[in-house]
C-alpha cells in the first residue's frame, strides 16, 4: 500500500521560506496550505528525500527515480526520470543525503556494504541529470569477503558542500579485516584531496559502522563495538581540526553499537 506524504507541500514551503538554514526554528511559522502527493516511500527501495530548502524532492520507487519540483504555474510535478539500474539502484536510499547547498547527494552504501557486504564505492548523484559520478573507485566489484586489493568504502557524510567523511576497509590478500588498518576518510566532492583523518581501531576489523558530523562539519561522532576486548566500546567525538578523539558514552552490559548516530541542532550528540 503506498505511504501518503501528508503535508508534504507544507513542509517544503516553510523551509523554502526560512532560506534553507540548518537548525531553522519553525515555531513562527503558519501553514497556510498542504497537499496530498501519492508516492511510494518506504518499502521495496523507495523513498523521498527532500532538498535542504525545501524546494525540490527526489522520489524513488524502485524502477526509477525521479526529481519532483513546483512547476512554473500549478502544483509540484516530475522534473526528470531515469530508469533504475545496477549503476543507479540506490538501495537502502535512507541512507542518502542531500549536500547542505542542495547542488548533489551522496548514494547509500549501508544496505550493499554492511548489510549484503557487496564490494561499495563513494558515489554522487546529480539531482539535476540524474547522473551519478563516483568518487572512490577502485574498480573492483563482488563480495567482499570473496575480493582481493580493494577499498571498501561506506557511510559517506557531508562535512559541508564541498567536502565528504567516509569510512575505509582495506580487503587484501588475507581478505576483509585482516589486511591493514582502517580509516576515517575525508575527500573533496570533486574526488580530489582523498586524505585519512584517523586510523580506526579494531585492527582492520568492523567494528565501527556507524559515523555522523556535527552540522558544522567540526566534529565526528562515531561508534566503536569492538566484542573482543581489545577496543574499549562507545560513543566516540573526533576534532576534525586537532585530530583527537575522545569517548563520550559507554554501552550498557551486554549492549551493542548503534546503527545510527546524529548531532542535535545545537551540536550535542
Amino acid at each position: 500500500m503506498a505511504l501518503i506524504l501528508r503535508g508534504f507541500l507544507a513542509a517544503s514551503l516553510a523551509v523554502a521560506a526560512g532560506g534553507g538554514a540548518r537548525a531553522q526554528d519553525y515555531s513562527t511559522y503558519r501553514v497556510l496550505t498542504s497537499n496530498v502527493i501519492g508516492l511510494m516511500a518506504g518499502p521495496a527501495d523507495t523513498a523521498v528525500q527532500l532538498s535542504p530548502d525545501g524546494t525540490r524532492a527526489l522520489h524513488m520507487n524502485g524502477g526509477e527515480i525521479c526529481l519532483w519540483a513546483p512547476a512554473p504555474i500549478g502544483p509540484w510535478a516530475q522534473r526528470v526520470c531515469v530508469e533504475t539500474s545496477v549503476d543507479n539502484r540506490p538501495r537502502g536510499a535512507d541512507d542518502m543525503r542531500w549536500s547542505p547547498d542542495g547542488g548533489q547527494l551522496l548514494m547509500p552504501t549501508y544496505r550493499d556494504g554492511l548489510q549484503n557486504f557487496r564490494e561499495s564505492d563513494i558515489r554522487l548523484l546529480d539531482p539535476e541529470t540524474l547522473v551519478v559520478t563516483p568518487l572512490t573507485n577502485d574498480g573492483v566489484l563482488g563480495n567482499v569477503l570473496k575480493l582481493e586489493d580493494a577499498d571498501f568504502d561506506v557511510i559517506a557524510r557531508w562535512l559541508d558542500s564541498d567536502t565528504i567523511a567516509f569510512l575505509r576497509y582495506p580487503i587484501g590478500t588475507e581478505g576483509l579485516g585482516k589486511s591493514g588498518t582502517a580509516g576515517l576518510m575525508r575527500i573533496d566532492a570533486d574526488g580530489s584531496n582523498e586524505t585519512r583523518l584517523i586510523d580506526l581501531p579494531g585492527d582492520g576489523r568492523l567494528v565501527v559502522y556507524a559515523m555522523e558530523p556535527s552540522a558544522d562539519g567540526k566534529r565526528i561522532a562515531y561508534s566503536v563495538d569492538d566484542q573482543t576486548g581489545q577496543t574499549e566500546p562507545g560513543v566516540w567525538v573526533l576534532d576534525v581540526e586537532t585530530g583527537n578523539s575522545t569517548r563520550v558514552a559507554g554501552f550498557a552490559e551486554g549492549a551493542r553499537a548503534p546503527i545510527g548516530l546524529a548531532f542535535s541542532a545545537d551540536g550535542r550528540l
